[in-house]
This record gives structure tokens, sequence and C-alpha cells, in this order.
């Protein structure tokens, strides 16, 4: 849920900084469809997750959290750095800040977007947090989406500006 503290964020099309990222990187869609078959890369950001952000409310406990963000038509792009999975990203055609209950309705073309995580416990480049941002903004853009929405906790200083970075501006959307 949006604190007043917190940073709401939002990206229109137009604004998007295209990054270049080489062949180490990439993602992969993950969705209700097809979640099994990523079981294990889903099990191994959990962990990730786990041991470097315990006291983060809003990530999933295990693996039956995750299952409910699917049947809730949350997706996931799942970050992989030389063919390791280290982080994720996900979204939502409906603002759903747990992934699961509709809060609010979005305008067509519109999703809500967040949870993003890479890990800093395994070896990968300084950018990388960067470089995930970017990957998953244009492919969300790729499907079509035209503005991408979500907020950042006012504690979380880097993925502001990982946001920044990127073409994302400060915006109040989500009381309009």
């Amino acid at each position: 849920m949006i604190k007043p503290e917190d940073h709401q964020v939002i990206l229109y099309r137009e604004n998007y900084i295209q990054k270049f990222w080489n062949e180490d990187y990439s993602m992969r869609l993950v969705h209700v469809e097809n979640y099994l078959l990523f079981k294990d890369d889903l099990k191994g950001v959990l962990s990730l997750l786990e041991e470097q952000l315990p006291d983060w409310d809003e990530r999933p406990k295990d693996f039956n959290d995750i299952i409910k963000r699917f049947n809730s038509e949350s997706k996931c792009l799942l970050f992989y750095y030389k063919g390791q999975c280290i982080g994720w990203n996900w979204f939502n055609e409906k603002v759903r800040f747990d992934w699961v209950t509709v809060d609010k309705d979005l305008p067509k073309d519109w999703i809500y977007a967040g949870g993003c995580y890479v890990s800093n416990k395994v070896d990968r480049p300084s950018d990388a947090g960067v470089i995930n941002y970017n990957m998953w903004l244009k492919h969300c853009l790729d499907l079509g989406y035209n503005t991408i929405c979500g907020y950042c906790d006012s504690w979380n200083r880097n993925a502001l500006r990982v946001n920044i970075i990127n073409g994302i501006v400060l915006e109040d959307w989500y009381y309009l």
C-alpha cells in the first residue's frame, strides 16, 4: 500500500530511456499457464530474497504466495545473468499491492508494476539492477502497454534512483 511518504512513479512510453545490454542478460515471462516450468528459478529467487531482505513485508513468504499471485493474473519477468536467475519483476493490469487483491482498476493500456528485486548475493555486474529495470520496462512496452505505474517505498532510495535513470517520473497517479 502506498503511504504518504512513498514515491509514486510512472513511466509514459515517450519517456522511456533505452539502455543497451549484452547477451549475458535475459528475461523470461512467467504467468499462470507456465509457472511450473520455472518453479526452481522462482524458488531460487525466493530464497535469495529471504536471505537478503528478510524484513521486507511485501515479499512472498513461500511458494504458495507465488502461486496466489499467478492465480490473480499477476505476471513475473524473471531476470537472468549468464543463465543464472538472479531476480524478478511483477506486473498486473490492475493495482494489486499484494499481487492478489484488487485495490484499483487502471485505464486501458496501463499496468501496475513493482516488486522488483535483483540479488546482491550473487556474482553479477554492479549495473545489473539498472539493466533489469530497463529490460523489464522495455518488455512491458513491447507487450503494448503505454503507461507503467508503481511506487517506491520511502526507504528504498536505490529503487527510486534506478527508476529515474530509466525515464520514470514522480507523479501522483494513484489518487487521481
